[in-house]
């Protein structure tokens, strides 16, 4: 909870611009404290895209693929739910403890699920990791929209946000045992992406097909998450696991570093393996022997991309810094760009 709040606190700084409910916006049943006028994230408004119905593609199916997806896995009540809490809470203290009470429910519940850690509700595979993607925009989507009994900076409520996403992604849910003759590991997988495209039929307003993709890596973390193994030597190995993001801000905000970093350091818990697991193209598995401190120029969940090509050609980062993977200066980056420090 430590490490919570003072992400909460140190993340954002707040704007002079202070949300308050109006007469028009009064608090009444579970939803009452939601402005929906107010516009959501790229990820979030995706939440009401809906495919084409399978029997009829010129017509829309009953319900938006995230809800289906929700739905599939049991976890219908949760948004409801927060939105019910935050509705009540009358200070940015108390929100914040709801932010985190939930966040940490949901991952918890996203785990349970895939390790089936009792019954496993819903219609969709207790591996599927898409449940956990959707149902973590549609409570940060409420965040966004929520019309507090009290004044809230935008800064603030960014602040929010980011720590309802960091939390309920296991970014603070990483316990290890301490001392010796034990192995610490943590695995790391990523949202599900290229949720743009794809074949849509012909129904008005159709999404297109990409929106059902899933990431394996994701699931995998899920699995592995708390679990212990006995290695051939007879050693126990610890595993912990998170979830990445597949956008570019979060990782220049240290969303990497501020989860792994302080297993890094010396100490009774120092971690003994940190991997990054992600989904490759088709049947295609690649072991990264070097790492170079380069974006690439694929576009984010968000449709974010600092370094796009350039007539057709990938920029360097020499030219463009944003193309260059940057430290942030809390885990010892400059202040400033710098090619070669740290080293590629």
């Amino acid at each position: 909870m430590g490490r919570n709040r003072l992400i909460v606190v140190a993340l954002l700084s707040a704007t002079a611009i202070i949300t308050t409910p109006t007469a028009a916006q009064a608090h009444s049943g579970t939803a009452g404290c939601l402005d929906r006028s107010v516009p959501l994230s790229v990820e979030e408004s995706r939440l009401t895209f809906t495919l084409p119905d399978n029997s009829n593609p010129a017509v829309l199916q009953s319900k938006p693929f995230a809800r289906q997806m929700i739905e599939g896995a049991g976890f219908q009540g949760f948004t409801p739910e927060f939105v019910t809490q935050l509705c009540n809470v009358r200070s940015r203290t108390a929100a914040a403890t709801v932010v985190s009470r939930f966040a940490e429910r949901l991952w918890r519940m996203a785990v349970d699920r895939a390790q089936r850690h009792g019954p496993v509700r819903g219609s969709l595979p207790y591996s599927d990791d898409r449940p956990l993607y959707w149902t973590r925009l549609e409570a940060t989507a409420a965040i966004r929209q929520w019309v507090p009994r009290f004044p809230l900076f935008s800064g603030q409520r960014l602040s929010l946000i980011e720590a309802f996403d960091r939390s309920s992604r296991g970014m603070f849910d990483i316990r290890f045992r301490a001392g010796g003759g034990v192995r610490r590991v943590i695995v790391s997988g990523f949202d599900p992406y290229t949720l743009d495209g794809g074949p849509a039929g012909t129904a008005p307003g159709a999404a297109g097909n990409n929106i059902r993709h899933g990431n394996p890596s994701g699931a995998t973390a899920l699995s592995l998450d708390g679990t212990t193994y006995r290695t051939k030597a007879g050693t126990l190995a610890y595993i912990e696991a998170y979830l990445l993001p597949v956008n570019y801000p979060e990782f220049r905000r240290g969303y990497l570093e501020d989860t792994v970093g302080p297993f890094m350091l010396p100490g009774p818990r120092r971690v003994d393996a940190s991997i990054t697991v992600s989904q490759a193209v088709d049947s295609v598995f690649n072991l990264e022997q070097w790492n170079g401190r380069y974006h690439g120029v694929s576009v984010g969940n968000d449709r974010f991309r600092p370094c796009p090509q350039v007539g057709g050609v990938p920029q360097l980062a020499v030219n463009n810094p944003e193309c260059n993977i940057m430290v942030v200066d809390r885990w010892g980056g400059p202040p400033t760009f710098d090619l070669r420090n740290p080293p590629q």
